[in-house]
């Protein structure tokens, strides 16, 4: 396992610990947004790709972004 790896694996068990304290705890709808994320991750919370602008250069580093992760 690469640190990238172990890095966004941490970052989706957050925002799974999160989204089942407020299911539990709080009996709440959830919306959480997380800056690294593991397939799977869509059922607890979804991904932030950073800020950026509408240029063709951003959306073709989005669709890199969205790949990488």
């Amino acid at each position: 396992m690469t640190e990238l790896d172990a890095h966004s694996l941490f970052g989706t068990l957050e925002v799974k610990a999160t989204h089942g304290w407020f299911k539990e705890k709080q009996e709440k709808r959830t919306f959480i947004i997380g800056r690294s994320s593991i397939a799977g991750m869509g059922k607890y919370g979804s991904m932030w790709l950073g800020d950026n602008e509408s240029t063709e250069y951003d959306m073709g580093l989005s669709i890199y972004q969205i790949m990488a992760h």
